[in-house]
């Protein structure tokens, strides 16, 4: 008993008469909450959170030691060793969980922002658009051409229009509200497939996106040179994940083609691109003209 360091000898002194116990458990707590610093490289607020998570497990160790040739500190270190990586597979997944939640969040926002961002037409005729459409008095383009390539138009950014555009725009074209919206939704049952493709790149972004973030953080609170080096590796993985998403994410066609709106009007492709052209074309002027007014 003569080699045994003072820790030991005070606790088995306490197991005998009771003496001592504030300072075992002072000695003891400080060789707890270095632990995790020294070894990892944790903080300090992340030392305390695992002393509170070992605490209950000291006054076990410290009731059930049993003196068989190895000091306390010895079975100390080897119980701190496997609770350290308990503790941090827990915060792991409990950080996982966490940022599964946080994801579900960004995605819902990242799809209403993605679409918000989309282009959608003026419908409401004003002076300069009378102007270059010819709208008479009933609110109905006159050229029966610009009412073809008005309907093309509406059906081709059918899945961004409100059901108040889309009355705005059986004015426009002269068609039955009814028969337009009957054709909106039969488009937009068509692309429900793009967009369902468009949400799942979507959710790969945030994942590899999220993934980047805990990575840098763990390389910033990295003190060995190897797991750093480990990291690293991952990261320029995840990133090349992120680049892909993003491509595909990118190439994801969420208006209907003109191919789609040529068979659904039962016309040729040719006339669906000419219409959209010379529409372009003609919306164009306006938009020189009030380049030109501004300038004036």
């Amino acid at each position: 008993m003569n080699d045994v360091d003072d820790l030991t000898k005070r606790i088995l002194k306490w197991q005998e008469t009771g003496e001592n116990f504030d300072l075992i458990i002072r000695e003891i707590s400080q060789l707890v909450l270095t632990y995790p610093k020294k070894h990892y490289g944790w903080d300090e607020e992340q030392c305390a959170d695992f002393f509170c998570f070992f605490y209950p497990q000291c006054l076990k160790l410290i009731r059930c030691f049993r003196f068989q040739g190895s000091a306390f500190q010895a079975l100390l270190n080897n119980s701190l060793r496997w609770q350290v990586n308990s503790f941090y597979r827990n915060l792991m997944k409990k950080q996982r969980l966490d940022e599964s939640v946080y994801q579900d969040c960004i995605i819902e926002n990242e799809v209403v922002c993605e679409q918000a961002g989309r282009p959608v037409a003026v419908l409401e005729p004003t002076a300069s658009v009378r102007s270059v459409i010819r709208v008479d008095e009933s609110g109905m383009a006159r050229s029966c051409w610009m009412r073809r390539r008005l309907l093309l138009l509406t059906l081709k950014t059918a899945p961004f229009i409100t059901e108040a555009q889309i009355a705005a725009l059986a004015r426009l074209t002269g068609y039955d509200k009814d028969i337009l919206f009957a054709m909106i939704e039969q488009l937009r049952i068509m692309q429900e497939s793009h967009f369902r493709r468009h949400r799942d790149f979507c959710r790969r972004v945030n994942r590899a996106y999220i993934e980047i973030c805990r990575l840098h953080l763990l390389i910033l609170n990295e003190v060995s040179e190897n797991e750093r080096r480990r990291l690293h590796k991952r990261l320029d993985k995840v990133r090349k994940r992120l680049h892909r998403a993003e491509a595909g994410r990118a190439a994801v066609q969420l208006m209907p083609t003109n191919s789609e709106i040529s068979r659904l009007l039962n016309i040729p492709k040719g006339s669906v691109d000419s219409g959209l052209y010379y529409l372009k074309k003609s919306l164009s002027k306006l938009q020189t003209a009030a380049a030109v007014s501004d300038e004036l």
